[in-house]
C-alpha cells in the first residue's frame, strides 16, 4: 500500500444578509492550499485555491420569488502532472413560482453569457442552459 503526507490550509468565510423580509442576499469565499508533502511534482487536482459565491433572492409575493447567483472559481490543476483549466466566472437566474399547496414551478437559465470552461482541462463544461422545475415538498402542511 502506497503512503505519503499532505498539507491542507484554508479558510471558508460566509456572510448572509436579509435587510426585509422579501429579500435576502449572501457572499461566501473559500481559500484552500494543498501540498504534496510527498512527491511535490505530483499535483492535487479538480480543487481551485479560492472560490467566490455571491446571491440575491427576491420575493415579489407570496408567490412568486427571483434568484440570481454569481461563482467564481480561480484556476485549477487538472492533471497531476501540472496542466492548468483556466478559472471562470458563472452567472444564474432563476424564478420559482408558488401556486399550490406543496408544488412549487421552477425555471431559470444557468451560465446566461455562455461562458467556456472547464473543470478539466479539454472538457468542456455546458455552455447556456434552460431549466424547468417542478418541486413537491414532502414535509408540507
Amino acid at each position: 500500500m502506497l503512503r505519503g503526507k499532505s498539507a491542507y490550509k484554508g479558510f471558508e468565510l460566509g456572510v448572509n444578509y436579509h435587510p426585509w423580509t422579501a429579500l435576502a442576499t449572501g457572499i461566501n469565499y473559500t481559500y484552500i492550499k494543498r501540498n504534496n508533502l510527498t512527491n511535490p511534482a505530483i499535483y492535487f487536482t479538480d480543487v481551485p485555491k479560492s472560490k467566490l459565491f455571491t446571491f440575491v433572492q427576491y420575493a415579489i409575493n407570496s408567490c412568486l420569488s427571483l434568484h440570481a447567483d454569481a461563482a467564481l472559481d480561480a484556476k485549477r490543476y487538472s492533471t497531476s502532472y501540472g496542466t492548468i483549466a483556466d478559472g471562470y466566472t458563472l452567472m444564474n437566474a432563476s424564478a420559482k413560482l408558488h401556486r399550490w399547496k406543496c408544488f412549487f414551478l421552477e425555471g431559470g437559465v444557468n451560465n446566461i453569457f455562455d461562458k467556456n470552461y472547464a473543470l478539466t482541462e479539454g472538457y468542456p463544461q455546458a455552455g447556456r442552459n434552460f431549466l424547468i422545475n417542478l418541486h413537491y415538498n414532502l414535509q408540507c402542511d
